[in-house]
C-alpha cells in the first residue's frame, strides 16, 4: 500500500500549493486548505497502520474477516488516491503553478476539489465511526500532532472510553451501574421521592406525565439499572469533550415543529438528513438541531427542534428595512441556494414564508424581560375543529427590529428533493413564486428555485413583487404582460384552475408601461440608470421561459451585474 500512500502525498501536496494561493482571495480555499491537512493526515495513519497489519500477516494469518476488511480498505484508498492524482494532473496541465495566482482557475476547480474534500471527510469519519467495531488489535489513536507526545485529545479519549463500556458484557456494565448507585445513593433516591405518589402525575415544569412505571415494580427495577448505566456511559463525555444528549445550549430559546403523519413528514425529514450528510456549508439553511415523538390520535408524530429564527419576508418589513439588510439578504439567499444545488438538492418551495432573518439570542433574559421584549403569547381556544385533545391557537411571534439580525436563512424542506430521486414530493410553491415551465407539467430542476428566487430577489429590491396581480387571470397574466407570450407548445398543459388561452396568443404587441425596465425604474426611481441596466439585466436573464436558459446559481453569483449592485450596496 505504500504506492497507495506515495500518491495520495504528492498529489494532495499540489493541490495544497494551490489552495495556498487563491486563499489570499478566497475564504472557501482557505477553508478547504485547513480541512485536507487534517484529512491527509488522518488518511495517512490509516494507511500506515494497514500496511504495518499487512506485513505483519506474512508471519501471523489474518481471519478472513480481517483480510478482508484491509482488502476492501485499500481498494477504497485507491480510488481516492486516484481522485487526487486527477485533479493534481488538471493543476499541472493548466500551467497554474507556474503562473502563479489565478482566480479564474480556482473557480473552474472549486467544486471539483470541494467533491474530493467531501470524499477524503467521509472516509476519516467513517474510519473514526467504525474503528472501534473492528478487532481490538487494530484500533489505534491518532496523536495530537506529528511527532508530538501531546496527551490524547479529550474527545478521542472519552469516546474510546464510552465504546470500552458499551462493549462490556451486560453483567459487567450492570455491576459498573450498581456501583454508581452505591457511591451516591441519592442518586436513586431522587427518583423514588419524585415518584412517591401514585395518585398525582409528575410534573416538570409546565408540564405534567402520566408515568406507567412506579418503584417497587420489576419494571422499575429494571430501569433504574438500565438508567444507571446510561449514567455511567455519560460520566465518560467530560466537560471537556462537551457532548450532551441534546445539541442545544443550556437555556437556548428553540422552535418546535410537529411533523404531519405520512408522506409529507417524511420527506421532511428524510430532505433535512440528506442535508445534513451531503451539503458542505449549511450555514444559511435552518436544519433541525435534533428530534422526539409524541403521540397523536392515528399514531407518533415527529417533533423537529429548531433555534428560534426571526421574521420571514413581509411587505412591512420590505417598506421599513433599509436596502443595504434587503441586498443582503438576496445575496445569502443565494449562496444558500449555491450550497443546496451543488449538493444535488432542488428546494422547490423557495418563498417569503420561508426564507427569514436572524435573531438576537434571549436566553440571557428572564421570563418577564421576554414577555416585556416580545409580548406575552396570545392564545385561543379552538372549538371548531374536533380534536383528539384539546388544542390552543397561538398568535404569531412578532419580532422587534432590535432583535433582528441581518443574517438570513432558508428552511422547510418538506417539498425538496434530490435531483435524481424518481420520486417527486406533491406540491408546489405559491403560484406568484413558481417557475412557469413547473406549472405546465416540467420535472423540478434547479431552474425552477432560479425562478422562485429572482422573484424573491426582485422583492427585497422594489420592495414590491414584480408581477402584480391586478385582474382575475391572476399571475400568469400579469407575468405575460411583462415577459411577452408563454410558449405556444404551452397551451393545454396548465396544471392549474383558471388557465386562459390568451397566455399562448403570439400576436399581442408588448405593452411597455408593464416592462420589466418600466417597473424599475417607477419602484426604484432613486437608483441611477446604470444601476437600473444592472438590475434589468439580471431579470432578462433569469426571467426567461426557457430553463436551461436560465443562469445556475453559481453563475449568477459571477454574474458582473450581479456583483456589481452587490458592490454598490457593500454586500
Amino acid at each position: 500500500m505504500s504506492h497507495i500512500f506515495g500518491t495520495v502525498v504528492t498529489s494532495v501536496d499540489i493541490i495544497i500549493k494551490f489552495f495556498s494561493a487563491s486563499a489570499a482571495y478566497s475564504d472557501d480555499a482557505e477553508s478547504l486548505l485547513h480541512r485536507f491537512n487534517w484529512d491527509l493526515r488522518v488518511v495517512k495513519k490509516i494507511i500506515q497502520y494497514f500496511e504495518e497489519r499487512r506485513r505483519q500477516n506474512s508471519k501471523h494469518e489474518l481471519s478472513d474477516d480481517d483480510e478482508k476488511l484491509l482488502e476492501n480498505t485499500a481498494r477504497y484508498l485507491t480510488r481516492l488516491a486516484n481522485k487526487v492524482a486527477s485533479s493534481m494532473g488538471k493543476i499541472q496541465s493548466s500551467g497554474f503553478l507556474q503562473r502563479g495566482r489565478n482566480q479564474i482557475l480556482w473557480f473552474a476547480r472549486r467544486s471539483e476539489l470541494q467533491e474530493l474534500e467531501a470524499e477524503l471527510r467521509e472516509w476519516s469519519n467513517r474510519f473514526d465511526i467504525k474503528l472501534l467495531a473492528l478487532p481490538n488489535d487494530v484500533r489505534f489513536v491518532l496523536p495530537a500532532s506529528e511527532g508530538s507526545d501531546a496527551p490524547t485529545p479529550p474527545v478521542v479519549r472519552a469516546n474510546i472510553q464510552l465504546q470500552e463500556f458499551l462493549a462490556l458484557s451486560p453483567e459487567t456494565r450492570e455491576e459498573k451501574a450498581q456501583k454508581v448507585l452505591e457511591n451516591d445513593p441519592s442518586w436513586g433516591l431522587s427518583i423514588e421521592m419524585a415518584l412517591d405518589n401514585p395518585n398525582k402525575p409528575l410534573e416538570a415544569g409546565d408540564e405534567q406525565y402520566i408515568l406507567m412505571i412506579w418503584p417497587g415494580t420489576d419494571e422499575f427495577a429494571a430501569l433504574a439499572a438500565r438508567l444507571g448505566q446510561l449514567a455511567v456511559a455519560l460520566s465518560y463525555l467530560t466537560r471537556a469533550v462537551k457532548i450532551g444528549l441534546l445539541p442545544v445550549a443550556e437555556k437556548e430559546q428553540v422552535v418546535l415543529k410537529v411533523l404531519a403523519l405520512g408522506e409529507w413528514g417524511a420527506n421532511d425529514i428524510r430532505m433535512q438528513d440528506e442535508i445534513i450528510q451531503t451539503v458542505q456549508d449549511t450555514s444559511h439553511l435552518v436544519i433541525y438541531r435534533d428530534s422526539f415523538s409524541i403521540p397523536g390520535h392515528h399514531g407518533h408524530h415527529r417533533v423537529l427542534v429548531f433555534p428560534l429564527m426571526g421574521p420571514c419576508i413581509t411587505s412591512l418589513l420590505l417598506h421599513t428595512m433599509p436596502v443595504v439588510p434587503r441586498m443582503s439578504a438576496a445575496r445569502q439567499l443565494l449562496e444558500a441556494l449555491e450550497n443546496l444545488h451543488n449538493a444535488g438538492t432542488v428546494h422547490r418551495d423557495v418563498n417569503p414564508a420561508n426564507c427569514m432573518w436572524g435573531m438576537v439570542p434571549l436566553h440571557n433574559l428572564s421570563r418577564s424581560a421576554k414577555y416585556e421584549a416580545l409580548g406575552r403569547p396570545v392564545k385561543q381556544i379552538i372549538p371548531e375543529v374536533k380534536l383528539w385533545k384539546q388544542g390552543e391557537r397561538v398568535q404569531s411571534l412578532r419580532v422587534p427590529e432590535d432583535l433582528r439580525t441581518d443574517d438570513f436563512y432558508l428552511g422547510d424542506f418538506s417539498l425538496a428533493k434530490k435531483l435524481d430521486d424518481p420520486v417527486t414530493q406533491r406540491g408546489f410553491p405559491p403560484l406568484r413564486y413558481c417557475s412557469p415551465e413547473r406549472l405546465h407539467g416540467s420535472a423540478p430542476s434547479f431552474a425552477c428555485d432560479m425562478w422562485s428566487y429572482l422573484v424573491i430577489f426582485s422583492e427585497l429590491y422594489l420592495r414590491y413583487e414584480p408581477f402584480v396581480v391586478r385582474n382575475k387571470g391572476g399571475v400568469m397574466t400579469a407575468m405575460t404582460m411583462s415577459l411577452g407570450p408563454l410558449p405556444a407548445q404551452w397551451r393545454g398543459l396548465y396544471n392549474h384552475p383558471e388557465g386562459r388561452d390568451v397566455w399562448y396568443d403570439q400576436s399581442p404587441a408588448p405593452i411597455p408601461k408593464e416592462s420589466l425596465a418600466s417597473i424599475i425604474a417607477k419602484r426604484r426611481p432613486d437608483a441611477d440608470p446604470i444601476e437600473q441596466q444592472h438590475v434589468l439585466s439580471i431579470m432578462n436573464k433569469v426571467f426567461t421561459y426557457d430553463p436551461e436558459k436560465r443562469p445556475t446559481a453559481t453563475q449568477l453569483s459571477h454574474d458582473p451585474s450581479f456583483k456589481a449592485i452587490m458592490d454598490i450596496y457593500g454586500c
